[in-house]
């Protein structure tokens, strides 16, 4: 997909030009990579993070299966993760060091693909504006597949970008791999692949038509890759509502506006600054799609249903079950900040005099830039989740017993006392499973209740030797994982 020449010059082959965009390159990874390392391992993992051990601590054959039966992800992050921590180790700096180096590389493509559209400068701001945002540093020091699925998606659209310059079999190689990398670590990428199709078959230049057949020919080969996970995958969506419902519903609008002040303040933001920012950010991007449908250029377009439509799949798929997480918006935030450069650098080419040059994007700078700034802060002075599971299992710990059994509510939270209790002291973890609390009837076993709480409740643990069945109200719900404790001999 060739370069626009209205919002964008002609690549500078010098010497000198390749050096300033290679300088640029570095210093937005630099800045990204040094807002993700700092304090990268000062909060404890939290339960979701413990989830990905635990499926990263599986064989690569127990895997598939485990997967199918207990979330609704693909297999390649954990694959992976399971890799580096073989290496690493578990410790919370080690397992968040790849989501740190990919959020990293994200913002570099995301610069790449920036300057392409719209030039430098544009492309500068857009890998600076998705460094310094809240919501990708979460994800950035998360040990969750989020920021590695970003790298993948910026890759993906840079390899679309290249392959339709010069279709090469070598070029839509790097494409399908691209999509399957994307796709088998986060479904939701798989969007991002639809929209490469829509730029290409869409755009009108000879370019978009000549690559149309690498395009569909990658995508092909892809799939066909991607048929050996089919019968997971088919598990899975059996139990895909199970998944999900445990998302809350909620109003479209407020959805709408969590997802723009969690991009730019942070879970939580609130106020005047970022909802300025956000409405900033909403009116160039709109400059930017207005100029899009009427032109049609394919790179344009390929950013424009890059950040339409997850928004618009989200919405659908709410229709009969809530799906309305901000994190499975997070992939299109680099085309948020794209399309706002874009549509910035189109605003001052066409203001001539005291507008000219960059002045609106210093006045738009004046307003994400502090917005977001301060929801780094905020996010780096506050832990990840309240939940000080260490404090608990280090209170816990002494005072257990052999046979005693610990009750974990909610049960995702299972993950995370396997992770703290895991090989360590005088008690070990021996299974988890799903059992209803009438298995353990009149056992005279302990039984440890620990509850986990959102609204910054830290984690709360009670002995209840005296549990029956007409106690289940304590854990909200009949079904609860369980550990049966005991004492390790080795």
């Amino acid at each position: 997909m060739e370069s626009n020449s209205g919002t964008s010059s002609q690549p500078d082959r010098s010497g000198r030009d390749r050096l300033v965009r290679a300088s640029c390159n570095v210093g937005v990874f630099g800045l990204a990579l040094g807002i993700a390392l700092y304090g990268l391992g000062r909060a404890d993992l939290w339960h979701d993070e413990a989830a990905s051990l635990h499926f990263a601590r599986l064989s690569l054959s127990e895997l598939p299966g485990e997967l199918a039966r207990r979330d609704n992800h693909g297999p390649t992050y954990f694959a992976f993760l399971h890799a580096w921590a073989s290496v690493f180790g578990e410790g919370a700096f080690a397992a968040r060091l790849p989501s740190a180096l990919a959020a990293a590389l994200a913002c570099v493509g995301t610069t790449w693909i920036g300057q392409r559209i719209a030039g430098l400068r544009a492309g500068v701001a857009a890998g600076v504006l998705l460094a310094t945002s809240p919501m990708h540093l979460w994800h950035a020091q998360e040990v969750r597949f989020y920021a590695p699925a970003l790298m993948l998606v910026t890759a993906q659209v840079a390899a679309a970008m290249t392959l339709c310059d010069r279709p090469t079999r070598r070029r839509a190689a790097v494409l399908g791999a691209t999509a399957l990398l994307g796709f088998s670590t986060f479904y939701l990428v798989g969007l991002v692949s639809i929209a490469i199709a829509a730029g290409a078959f869409l755009g009108r230049d000879d370019a978009a038509r000549a690559s149309r057949r690498h395009v569909i020919g990658a995508f092909a080969g892809a799939a066909a890759v991607g048929l050996l996970w089919v019968p997971s995958l088919i598990e899975q969506s059996r139990h895909a509502l199970r998944f999900l419902s445990w998302i809350p519903d909620r109003p479209i609008g407020q959805f709408l506006v969590d997802v723009g002040l969690e991009a730019v303040a942070g879970e939580g933001g609130a106020g005047i600054l970022p909802s300025m920012a956000i409405i900033a950010l909403c009116l160039a991007s709109a400059v930017f799609v207005a100029a899009t449908i009427r032109r049609r250029r394919p790179d344009d377009l390929l950013i424009t249903f890059w950040l339409v439509l997850p928004l618009v799949v989200v919405l659908v798929l709410s229709l009969r079950q809530s799906f309305l997480l901000v994190r499975y918006l997070y992939i299109a935030l680099p085309a948020l900040y794209v399309a706002a450069a874009a549509g910035i650098a189109l605003l001052s080419r066409r203001r001539p005099g005291r507008l000219g040059g960059w002045a609106l994007a210093a006045v738009g700078a004046g307003l994400v830039l502090p917005a977001q700034g301060l929801g780094l802060l905020d996010q780096h002075s506050a832990p990840k989740r309240p939940e000080r599971w260490r404090e608990a299992v280090a209170w816990v710990r002494p005072q257990l017993r052999a046979g005693d059994v610990l009750a974990v509510a909610p049960h995702w939270d299972l993950y995370t006392l396997e992770l703290h209790f895991d090989g360590a002291g005088p008690f070990v973890a021996l299974r988890a499973d799903e059992d209803s609390l009438s298995s353990l009837g009149n056992d005279a076993r302990r039984l440890w209740v620990l509850q986990s709480f959102d609204e910054g409740e830290p984690t709360r643990i009670a002995l209840r030797e005296d549990l029956t069945l007409s106690d289940e109200r304590t854990f909200g719900t009949l079904h609860v994982d369980r550990f049966e404790l005991a004492r390790d001999d080795r």
